[in-house]
């Protein structure tokens, strides 16, 4: 492996680490129902949410390694560390609290801006802003449609961010994300109804589903 992408993995599995006391206050600011201050029944959710923060350092240095110090990074791993509280969050308590998505906007914006003026191209931000606007209303469109079955309008505005960051690389990066999350969604629907886990009304939380995607499409094809 390059230097470049040894360095940048390090970067990013340190960035993950620092981020874990941060990931671990916002766990405690969105208790699961049942647990104390939570609004519901007991239960604290699937059991693989606990482990995802500690995911974060691997998600990031995994990001690091395959992008490789580009002016782009620091958006990449602003993404993954707020999708893994959003995933966390979206397990446990069926939520996407405005609290973390919109203020991922404006923050994520001025990372790729600031990587357009370091490459002196600013085409990649024009897409990714338009790729953000299209697949966020395509996703709002789709939740009021549904009255917020299957899609609520939580997952839009992740959808926003997810847009935002993969049109970066392109719209077809953006189309492969969103793919990957829908598919991996639906398998893991019919698994659980197969299972005997859930039935056909059953809903599942789309953000994990949608984080994933979204790096997984950077790792194949960032």
């Amino acid at each position: 492996m390059p230097v470049g992408q040894l360095v940048a993995a390090a970067v990013g599995g340190l960035v993950g680490v620092i981020c874990l006391p941060a990931l671990r206050r916002v766990d405690r600011a969105y208790p699961s129902p049942g647990a104390p201050g939570g609004p519901g029944p007991a239960g604290d959710g699937p059991a693989v949410a606990r482990w995802l923060p500690v995911a974060s350092p691997f998600v990031a240095a995994s990001l690091g390694a395959r992008l490789g110090l580009v002016a782009v990074l620091p958006a990449a791993l602003l993404f993954a560390v707020i999708g893994i509280a959003l995933s966390r969050i979206d397990i446990r308590c069926r939520r996407l609290p405005d609290r973390l998505t919109l203020p991922s906007y404006p923050a994520l914006a001025v990372l790729l801006l600031a990587a357009a003026v370091a490459r002196g191209d600013y085409w990649p931000l024009a897409h990714a802003v338009l790729a953000a606007v299209l697949a966020g209303l395509a996703y709002a469109t789709l939740s009021v449609v549904s009255g917020g079955t299957g899609i609520g309008l939580g997952d839009a505005k992740l959808v926003g961010l997810v847009g935002l960051l993969l049109g970066w690389w392109g719209v077809a990066t953006v189309l492969y994300g969103l793919l990957l999350a829908q598919l991996s969604a639906g398998i893991f629907a019919l698994a659980l109804v197969l299972v005997g886990r859930a039935g056909r009304r059953s809903t599942i939380p789309l953000g994990p589903f949608l984080v994933g995607g979204t790096v997984l499409a950077l790792l194949v094809v960032g």
